[in-house]
């Protein structure tokens, strides 16, 4: 847990000079030694072995958040060699979305779409998404980077529904923000922000672990399979998995804000 490889983006060289004089616990490491100012705050909560809270800015960044808010998640297939019009190699065809909403009232609902034929998935899973989605409220992603780029390749391949996939990419917020922006760190983390580290830590009773699919590559092959095999036995397994992302996502938002009233 207090390794000096649990400090985020610390470049080869640097690791080098820290195992070579035998610094690898990160309690032997000095204040003094040279880190940017964020990985030097995840090295101080590892050390210190206690939770980092920038009240003020949490708050701020959670009262950005515009009712309905939609918590949204794509799954996806990067084919090497693209057997639909307009694809480029290794270009990301998104067959799947999970997408929880919550109102005003704090009352979520859940909605998701799966492609299961073998034909073009992006088509049919845009046009339900503009049915689940309405044109004001949040749209809440973990790594905003990944859905963005979808929704930009989308719309090329797409031009009809453009206006509402920049609509979405312009309503976006990346939920884990809170952890690149140092809003709040916790020292089980591991330096990490991604939802399979952040999850255990804020919603402990969450779990991929025990699910058929519980990583991202293992629902691209799932999806592969499925849709070229007359049996369909696997999509369950694949909405349990991209329901997990996005519900993982509310939770956590949930208990974020109840930092703030602690």
């Amino acid at each position: 847990k207090k390794s000096i490889f649990n400090i985020p983006m610390l470049n080869p060289k640097k690791k080098r000079e820290l195992v070579d004089s035998k610094i690898i616990n990160i309690d032997d490491l000095s204040d003094q030694y040279e880190l940017s100012a964020k990985q030097r705050r995840i090295a101080d909560v590892i050390k210190q072995n206690k939770p980092y809270s920038n009240n003020t800015g949490l708050k701020t960044f959670l009262d950005s958040f515009i009712y309905p808010i939609y918590f949204l998640d794509y799954e996806t297939y990067p084919l090497a060699i693209p057997i639909y019009d307009n694809y480029k190699t290794y270009q990301h065809m998104v067959f799947q979305y999970s997408l929880h909403v919550v109102d005003e009232n704090q009352t979520t609902t859940h909605k998701e779409y799966l492609e299961n034929a073998l034909s073009d998935p992006s088509r049919n899973l845009i046009k339900k998404l503009k049915e689940d989605i309405g044109d004001t409220g949040s749209i809440v992603v973990w790594n905003k980077t990944f859905e963005f780029e979808r929704n930009k390749d989308m719309a090329n391949l797409y031009p009809e529904y453009k206006e509402f996939l920049e609509n979405i990419n312009s309503r976006m917020i990346d939920l884990a923000d809170f952890i690149n922006k140092e809003l709040y760190i916790h020292p089980d983390f591991l330096g990490s922000w991604s939802i399979k580290n952040v999850l255990p830590v804020m919603v402990p009773e969450l779990s991929y672990k025990k699910l058929k699919v519980n990583k991202g590559d293992q629902a691209m092959l799932t999806w592969w399979k499925m849709v070229n095999s007359k049996e369909k036995k696997e999509a369950k397994d694949l909405l349990v998995y991209c329901g997990l992302d996005t519900l993982a996502m509310v939770r956590i938002w949930k208990n974020l804000k109840k930092l703030l009233i602690r």
